[in-house]
């Protein structure tokens, strides 16, 4: 009663002060509520004990409010009080009634549509939709706004039925009405919607096309109900009975005869469903204006058009058969388009969602004319639309199963792309669905429990070596520690204060909390090794210590934002910006702390820069400095850890994470100029020296009548033949090495699980041992000789038909020892994992471990998981081929045998206590070392009788016998120490990676390159002297003929020694002392 006093006192006294900012005194009991959807500060006016609102953008020193009135129609509605600092008019929002249209607008004014025109004594709402219409009237009627004339033109057009609204000519025909009775969409592109006429007064009048053939006369002289059952069409509508109107039982109950100026018009929302409007979209279809009409498919069995007006509308009703008119797809935000609007090249949401929409990656390369089309141009077909029953070419070629290439069958039958090659799909657990090897492990959840597959099959990556690395700390603090807190990895005798600080975000809400957090006051964070939340605070408070580390929250929410949140209320955000915001966890709380995706997600701060694609358009991964982004198949990237790059572990499909510059090996097989030039030119002379001393050994066989000698002959033939294969073993790795080049890391398992490099690893085993094996029995042979008493010394038959064993063994031995890690029976301690080559599930070669966390996540309770060494390869092989189909002969897969362990395809000398082959490799390293042991003890043995011996020589004879016994000496010392390098190291590095100390596996280049051929190349020049000979020739060829000379004399002395030598062995002479027979012994072999 007060209140309505006061408008009367107001309006009599034409004051329009009094209807602004009631006395802050007055005003009580404010908090922010929701109206309409909209946040407002909603009070109780004290005095009055009325709802008033406060004004946003306001401070304390000028708060207004006002209060609204009534409607008066759905264009105008009269309130007490205009804010005057509130330039969006955000004033006008939520106070709309839900019957009549809304327009929400980003960045324009006015945000909701409407204006608030004050003019006494009343504040008037101005009717306009979307900034379209205005008074135009000539006169400023507003006195706090000039909107009311703002943007008119003589060519603008004026509604019928609103004279004081008119319409920029180019919104005319554009698709939406503007005038109440739509009549700024009557006569577009030469066709007329509705009718004009003039009214008893002679005043121009519209009706409306639902207005037409609707049973009532609406124009004087009933035009508008002529000729209205001849066209034979007819439309569902609300009003009952049209029979009795037309007189003509054709006419049925409840449907509405349709004329060609009454079809195809443009739905007005503000139309009453009374007056006639179809319910059924009859009126939508079979347009005479074909521009409007672009869907083309058969409705009751017969071709029809169907207008885009209702296309993708949101209808609960389709109109085509099969519902071809319904569907749709969101490619972004509330952006809702045809699906073949998707992927045709025109952009048609407004940031170009659906020529960037995943089913993009389907296109095939057969084109057709697509029926929903405006321009009948020729497309390429997606996949998708391929044998799904709809036929989505004029022509019906998607729906051809003859012009497609098929895969599969039954439950997996599908169409692929005629340039694709069948694979196998993996089968959902617990449903009838399958997941293709393009769709597997795309962050999109196919099939429940595919995550947690991908992530079991995942995590930990494939290792090819450790590499330590530090993971960075960063200083935090937690709540209830504010004050005073030690920062962990910093001077522990540190104390560093925190502080709380309000999160700054992009745009500050009207209505909503900001964010609280605590953070170290004093030091900054190495966002490199924080996710989520915490990237999102660290990055946006400037605690970041990387300048590149900017804040990730730069995108504002819009009033469209977030569309795939339910309850979304609307804001202001500053001035003339519409924002959205959510119930927060107590009441009258309200929260925007979400992330805005690029393509109208939001995702909350959690899921931010936590190497997830959660947007589902990588917007939340883009912009962080958290993550390396390896590069899948087919545009799908995933996202891993900065400390997991160049770790030695294989975590990215495409293995990038360990093949790109910043990685120091693994790149080649022999990485490094040095080594590879080395390993050449070892292997070239370790091959092209033992060709030689075989080819001269082979030519004293002939020479010789003593057993001793035969046998000292055919060892050195076997060490001779040990050393060659090692020769040609690193010509081989060589060749691997070059040939492969960078491209090695990419396809290393290519070559691990070759022939080539299997037979590269057997090569290499039987030569190393071989010679070992060799070189052993024959130090042993030389102890014997130079020990024995008796004179003429020879092996008797028993001794030489042991010998013949021995060497036979010698060479069965060490085929038998580099063989049996290849024999299928023996997999389960020999084989290191299997790679499968066409499935992207796996990464690498995983080992039993990983293969029963995949097998367990997809099984679950099916399977109970037994310790590790009840699964056998082959039930770990089954079961994993149970996961997939077996329409195409199956998943292809190859065991990463005991030669694949590295590039360099060696003998797995390094082993960690969980390889099942320990034993064997650490059994085969005992007896090299006790190898080795024994030629020590022989040769040092010989060394030292030599030594013991030559103190009985005369004096005459002293200086010769003292040049002979430093050449025996020396030879000694090189065969033992050339022994020591070769194989003591191998074993102390495998000693140190056992435990764990190193991870020597990077070591087997130079193991392979330098240690192992040591004595390949060597042994030549002790067990041969023409090579020696010729070697020392080569170098003394450019030394003076002086020099020469007495190389000549010094080599004829030593020849002419030698020949006595191999006399005086195969005559057996008698009298021969220990040094001599040492001498003769080394000699003669």
């Amino acid at each position: 009663m007060i209140l309505a006093i006061l408008v009367t006192v107001c309006i009599l006294t034409n004051s329009a002060d009094c209807f602004f900012t009631p006395l802050p005194s007055s005003v009580v009991d404010c908090s922010v509520q929701e109206v309409g959807r909209f946040l407002k500060m909603v009070c109780r006016h004290q005095e009055y004990n009325t709802t008033v609102y406060q004004c946003p953008n306001v401070n304390s020193s000028n708060i207004q409010y006002y209060q609204v009135l009534g409607l008066l129609d759905c264009y105008r509605q009269t309130y007490i009080g205009a804010c005057s600092n509130d330039p969006g008019f955000y004033q006008t929002c939520g106070h709309v009634p839900e019957h009549c249209p809304t327009f929400l607008v980003q960045g324009e004014v006015p945000v909701c549509g409407y204006y608030v025109c004050k003019s006494s004594p009343f504040s008037t709402r101005g009717g306009y939709q979307n900034m379209q219409l205005y008074n135009c009237n000539g006169v400023e009627n507003c006195e706090n706004t000039e909107y009311d004339e703002a943007h008119c033109s003589e060519d603008s057009y004026k509604c019928f039925q609103q004279s004081f609204l008119d319409v920029p000519r180019e919104r005319v025909c554009d698709g939406v009405c503007h005038c109440k009775s739509c009549d700024d969409e009557a006569i577009c592109n030469g066709y007329r919607y509705g009718m004009f006429y003039k009214d008893q007064f002679n005043q121009s009048r519209y009706l409306p096309p639902n207005r037409i053939c609707n049973g009532r006369n609406e124009i004087l002289d009933g035009s508008d109900e002529l000729n209205c059952k001849e066209t034979g069409r007819f439309c569902k509508t609300e009003i009952k009975d049209f029979s009795t109107f037309y007189g003509d039982s054709k006419v049925r109950t409840g449907f509405r005869p349709l004329r060609n100026d009454s079809v195809c018009s443009v739905p007005n929302a503000d139309e009453d469903a009374s007056d006639g409007d179809c319910v059924d979209g009859f009126d939508q279809i079979n347009c005479t204006d074909k521009t409007i009409a672009p869907l083309r498919c058969k409705i009751n069995g017969s071709e029809s058009t169907v207008s885009k007006y209702v296309i993708c509308k949101g209808r609960s009703l389709h109109l085509c058969d099969g519902g071809l008119d319904s569907a749709c797809v969101f490619p972004e935000g509330e952006c809702r388009v045809h699906k073949h609007q998707v992927c045709d090249g025109v952009p048609d949401c407004p940031e170009g969602g659906d020529e960037a929409h995943r089913l993009c990656r389907g296109l095939t390369n057969v084109f057709c004319t697509r029926r929903f089309s405006n321009t009948n141009t020729r497309l390429k077909i997606l996949l998708e639309w391929v044998g799904d029953g709809v036929e989505d070419c004029d022509d019906g070629i998607d729906e051809l199963e003859e012009q497609w290439k098929t895969c599969g069958q039954g439950m997996t039958a599908r169409f692929i792309m005629n340039n694709e090659s069948c694979k196998e799909v993996l089968l959902c657990p617990d449903e009838q669905k399958f997941i293709t090897q393009k769709e597997l492990c795309d962050q999109q959840e196919t099939c429940s429990g595919e995550s947690y597959i991908c992530n079991a099959a995942r995590m930990g990556g494939f290792k090819l070596g450790t590499k330590f690395q530090r993971k960075p700390t960063h200083p935090f603090c937690l709540k209830g520690m504010e004050n005073f807190l030690t920062l962990k990895g910093y001077n522990q005798t540190l104390q560093a204060p925190c502080q709380e600080k309000l999160l700054t975000t992009p745009e500050i809400a009207f209505g909503v909390k900001e964010k609280l957090i605590v953070q170290p006051s004093r030091y900054k964070t190495n966002c490199r090794y924080v996710f989520g939340e915490s990237y999102v605070y660290h990055s946006c408070s400037g605690h970041c210590s990387e300048e590149t580390a900017s804040c990730v929250l730069t995108r504002s929410l819009k009033h469209n934002s977030c569309y795939n949140k339910k309850n979304r209320l609307y804001t202001l955000s500053g001035e003339k910006n519409l924002t959205i915001a959510f119930k927060g966890k107590n009441q009258g709380e309200y929260d925007n702390s979400v992330f805005s995706c690029t393509n109208g997600n939001c995702i909350d701060y959690d899921k931010v820069c936590n190497l997830q694609n959660d947007c589902g358009d990588h917007s939340d991964e883009s912009e962080c400095i958290n993550h390396f982004k390896c590069n899948g198949t087919d545009g799908i990237s995933e996202y891993i850890p900065l400390w997991r790059v160049c770790d030695g572990n294989l975590d990215c499909v495409d293995f990038t994470d360990e093949c790109n510059p910043t990685c120091i090996g693994n790149k080649k097989i022999i990485d490094g100029t040095f080594l590879s030039v080395f390993s050449w030119v070892i292997g070239i002379l370790a091959s092209v020296f033992n060709i030689g001393t075989l080819f001269s050994i082979s030519c004293q066989f002939n020479r010789t009548s003593s057993n001793v000698r035969t046998i000292n002959l055919i060892l050195i033939v076997i060490i001779i033949v040990g050393d060659l294969l090692i020769g040609l073993y690193l010509i081989g790795i060589s060749v691997a090495s070059t040939t492969y080049g960078d491209n090695y890391c990419i396809k290393r398992f290519d070559w691990l699980t070759s022939t080539s490099c299997q037979l590269l690893g057997v090569v290499s085993t039987i030569g190393g041992q071989l010679s070992l094996f060799a070189m052993t029995i024959l130090s042993m042979v030389r102890m014997v000789c130079v020990k024995s008493t008796v004179p003429n010394y020879t092996f008797n038959r028993t001794a030489i038909l042991v010998g013949g064993m021995s060497a036979g063994s010698i060479f069965l031995l060490p085929l038998f020892i580099s063989v049996i890690p290849l024999i299928s029976n023996f997999e389960d301690f020999f084989v290191n994992g299997w790679v499968y080559l066409d499935s992207m599930l796996f990464i690498g070669a995983p080992n039993k471990q990983k293969y029963i966390s995949i097998i367990s996540a997809y099984y679950h309770d099916k399977i109970k998981k037994p310790k590790l060494y009840q699964f056998s390869w082959q039930r770990i092989i089954h079961l994993i081929s149970d996961i997939f189909s077996k329409d195409h002969t199956g998943l292809k897969q190859k065991p990463l045998n005991f030669y694949g362990n590295h590039g360099t395809c060696l003998f797995k000398y390094f082993v960690t206590p969980n390889d099942p082959q320990s034993l064997f490799t650490w059994t085969l390293l005992g007896v090299n070392l006790c190898c080795f042991l024994i030629i020590s003890y022989c040769y040092i043995w010989i060394s030292w009788k030599s030594m013991s011996s030559s103190s009985k020589f005369n004096s005459s004879t002293s200086k010769k016998q003292a040049s002979k016994q430093r050449v025996l000496q020396q030879k000694i010392a090189l065969m033992v120490i050339t022994d020591f390098l070769c194989w003591v190291p191998f074993t102390v590095a495998s000693i140190l990676h056992y435990s764990g100390t190193i991870d020597a596996t990077e070591w087997y280049p130079y193991f392979s390159s330098v240690i192992l051929p040591l004595n390949s190349v060597i042994n030549p020049l002790l067990y041969d002297s023409n090579i020696s000979s010729i070697i020392s020739k080569l170098f003394r060829r450019e030394s003076s003929p002086t020099s020469n000379n007495t190389a000549k004399m010094k080599v004829t002395i030593r020849d002419s020694y030698r020949r006595s030598s191999f006399k005086m062995v195969d005559r057996g002479i008698e009298h021969q002392d220990s040094s001599a027979k040492a001498e003769t012994t080394l000699n003669t072999v």
